[in-house]
């Protein structure tokens, strides 16, 4: 496992998913993508507030539903999160997807992808979000991006330290590593929440087959507060060096003493190297 120093030395914060900030006119809405099939039709989208919504939701999904959505979908009934959460769900025409920010402004929730030129079939998104008004209306927004810009996907969790003081970040390069890893996660018995449940899960979905052209980097950050939160923005390659670009957002509030991890799971397909460098922007 290897510690990594960001580009600017400050003391970074995380924040909670019901926080959301402000830049202009429009409020924009921290998220979570979970790595599920929605079960919409092509070019549809459904937004989910209150256990009503998921009640009729979870009733038009027929026998064939993943069981690992249906654990996922019942687990947030019986917690109730969907009191202080949302879930988006949404099914675009273009196999080559990735979300660049969630938006909310005068009843319309823009959701803003980039998408491949060449991207026949259909990307499914789950998205947990900050808690949402009634009756917006969602509006998918696509920026055209090079294919190189889908060769990472980045997921995001909650739930545990890697390290108990250090920001770490660890590569798995096979299936043995990733089986190393997965035990020595589930030996953290100090965090047993939701997220730490499909941190696990989505990590064991990965197969000996995913890992002949494929790796993981799995990257945490500790950080001191719960009234900021981190997002994933982007990679660049310099030689066999892979450079990783997250960047802290911080809320028009003052900031509180909870801690939070963040942890992110970094699919990386096909491409070479041999260092990771973890930077803030």
């Amino acid at each position: 496992m290897k510690k990594f120093v960001l580009a600017v030395i400050l003391t970074f914060f995380t924040i909670s998913l019901n926080a959301c900030y402000n830049t202009g006119n429009d409020l924009n809405i921290n998220f979570k993508e979970r790595k599920f099939n929605s079960y919409l039709k092509e070019d549809s989208t459904l937004i989910i507030n209150n256990i009503s919504d998921l009640d009729k939701y979870i009733n038009t999904l027929n026998s064939n539903v993943d069981e690992e959505y249906l654990f996922y979908l019942l687990s947030l009934k019986d917690s109730n999160v969907l009191t202080y959460y949302s879930l988006v769900l949404i099914n675009t025409s273009n196999k080559n997807a990735n979300i660049l920010s969630i938006t909310e402004n005068d009843g319309n929730l823009k959701v803003n992808l980039e998408v491949s030129s060449n991207g026949d079939g259909q990307t499914h998104f789950v998205i947990e979000t900050s808690k949402l008004k009634d009756n917006l209306s969602v509006n998918i927004n696509k920026e055209i991006k090079d294919e190189n810009a889908f060769l990472i996907k980045a997921y995001k969790f909650n739930y545990s330290y890697l390290d108990d003081v250090y920001n770490d970040y660890i590569t798995l390069d096979s299936y043995d590593s990733l089986l190393n890893y997965i035990e020595e996660a589930n030996l953290n018995i100090e965090y047993n929440s939701l997220d730490k449940q499909l941190y696990i899960k989505q990590l064991s979905n990965y197969t000996e087959n995913y890992f002949i052209n494929n790796k993981l980097v799995l990257v945490n950050f500790n950080l001191g507060s719960g009234s900021f939160y981190l997002n994933y923005t982007g990679y660049q390659m310099e030689d066999l060096t892979l450079k990783l670009f997250f960047k802290i957002i911080s809320p028009n509030s003052d900031v509180t003493d909870d801690v939070k991890p963040w942890n992110f799971i970094i699919e990386v397909n096909d491409i070479s190297f041999d260092t990771v460098i973890i930077k803030e922007v």
